[in-house]
């Protein structure tokens, strides 16, 4: 989608969101919010209301789908997570926004975002975490629902509409800034903006999670000593993290304060922390021109670049090869990365396994695949990937792999077969859904096949699309009593999505 039309949609959404009465009907395409009488959003609202915002996202290509990194971002929160009080209950998701500026966000429902810029700023995992444990501290404390509360259903009005804007102002300039002005009077930039007590609750709260989860507290000092001492280089064009997450000078000692003098490090950080670091350096710029610099990057010493850990410049340069395709670069340097390195780590496995398929994809060329010589040796790296995702339960970038490999080898029983192991666990994973449905196309599959796009349509809340494709499902199901069965099932289920839908003016 272009700048221009991203920024009319949101001009148009902000306009039918204002806050006046003139307005109400403007809010036929946002989700139902519940009664605006109500004392507290509900946390089932506040879910809902992430997960309209999170679609928004996702549709307009905001979220960058790097499983690598949402896999390390997952766990690495997930320490967090399980050492934070008020969590319970909590569908934490974390997710990475390709953008090298500086900030990292909460939204409703326990989505929090994190800039590319941000990771690679944390010279350490502890200085990450802190980052993450403040923002799950301002979910578990519910500030945007508190703040929801205070000034009603306009705010929650607003404050989708803003995240709508934020869409358009990826693509920058003066038309997104005056579109923000105008159509929310920046109301939703107060919601993004927590106030200083509710920073200094989320500093406090994160730190406790911080020290439970086995992190480093200086971490959070540090961390944001940096970001302070570095405002004075902004002159009023401060990273974004600063202006949603005003720091100050009582704020930072009384973090000091809690950590006392600082000690002797007793915490190594693991390669993938450096490894995902290295990561987000090649995704700054992927033309050509910014990879050969990005190259010429990774050829520096480690200690200039800041990549303490010299196996992440020769993972960083293996990742450009393998862009680049160059072959050879990309066997030799992960020749050197594996001497290199100290103990297993997953992203190199996953590099590792990727090399050899990539190259058999390009030197094959198009309908190469078809030669039984390149199905062979496609299948014989598909047993490679599949005993890689038994090794990395819960890693499902080794499960994407091992069922596009498969396909790729024409096996598309077996990928059926780990597709719906999968499916069992991750069963609102898009990207398995689809692959799914490719994997039953190709297997003459027709009722399935449309049964499972039909999934995939409902989880991006596409539900009239997603009662088509049911419909389709039934025509092809013939005397199957028990496909027949799940059919009707469905189609009621999805009949009654359309209908709720179309009750509350909503997108559907």
């Amino acid at each position: 989608m272009t700048v221009l039309k991203r920024c009319l949609i949101a001009v148009l959404v902000c306009t039918h969101l204002m806050p006046v009465s003139a307005q109400v009907q403007g809010t036929q395409n946002l989700p139902s919010l519940g009664d605006a009488e109500s004392e507290e959003m509900s946390p089932a609202t506040e879910r809902r209301l992430g997960e309209y915002i999170m679609r928004a996202y996702r549709s307009n290509g905001l979220v960058y789908e790097d499983r690598e990194t949402a896999e390390y971002l997952q766990q690495l929160g997930a320490k967090i997570v399980s050492a934070s009080p008020g969590a319970a209950g909590i569908d934490f998701e974390f997710f990475l926004v390709n953008d090298f500026s500086l900030n990292a966000f909460a939204m409703p429902g326990g989505f929090i975002g994190m800039h590319s810029g941000l990771i690679y700023a944390a010279r350490n995992e502890s200085e990450l975490a802190s980052v993450l444990a403040h923002e799950v501290g301002h979910v578990t404390q519910r500030h945007i629902a508190r703040s929801f509360s205070r000034q009603k259903q306009t705010s929650m009005m607003a404050m989708a509409a803003f995240a709508l804007a934020v869409l358009a102002s990826r693509g920058g300039g003066d038309a997104a800034a005056g579109m923000l002005a105008a159509g929310t009077g920046l109301a939703g930039a107060q919601q993004l903006s927590f106030s200083r007590d509710a920073e200094r609750e989320a500093d406090r709260v994160g730190y406790q999670a911080l020290i439970q989860a086995g992190f480093e507290p200086q971490g959070m000092v540090a961390f944001f000593e940096r970001l302070q001492q570095g405002t004075r280089l902004y002159e009023g064009n401060a990273p974004a993290y600063l202006r949603t997450h005003p720091l100050t000078s009582e704020r930072i000692a009384d973090i000091r304060n809690r950590v006392g003098k600082p000690g002797a490090k007793t915490r190594n950080d693991a390669s993938e922390f450096q490894f995902v670091r290295a990561r987000m350096r090649t995704l700054k710029d992927t033309t050509t021109d910014g990879l050969r610099g990005a190259l010429v990057f990774f050829n520096q010493d480690a200690a200039a670049v800041g990549l303490v850990n010299p196996a992440a410049l020769e993972y960083g340069r293996a990742l450009i090869y393998v862009r680049q395709q160059d072959w050879p670069k990309a066997e030799a340097s992960l020749k050197k990365l594996r001497n290199l390195m100290q103990g297993e780590s997953p992203l190199y496995d996953r590099l590792a396994l990727d090399v050899p398929i990539q190259k058999l994809i390009s030197t094959a060329g198009k309908g190469g695949m078809e030669i039984p010589a390149n199905r062979e040796a496609m299948a014989k790296l598909a047993e490679d990937a599949i005993a890689a995702r038994n090794r990395y339960p819960g890693r499902t970038s080794f499960s994407i792999l091992a069922i596009d490999t498969l396909q790729r080898a024409g096996e598309h029983r077996r990928a059926v077969q780990l597709l719906r192991e999968d499916l069992q666990i991750y069963s609102t994973d898009i990207e398995l859904y689809d692959r799914l449905a490719e994997s039953q196309f190709a297997l003459g599959q027709k009722a399935e096949h449309h049964m499972t796009l039909s999934k995939t349509y409902e989880l991006r809340g596409a539900f009239s699309a997603a009662l088509e494709q049911v419909q389709l499902a039934q025509r092809f199901a013939g005397q199957d009593f028990y496909l027949q069965s799940q059919i009707d099932v469905r189609r009621k289920a999805m009949e009654e999505k359309v209908l709720e839908a179309r009750k509350q003016g909503g997108r559907f």
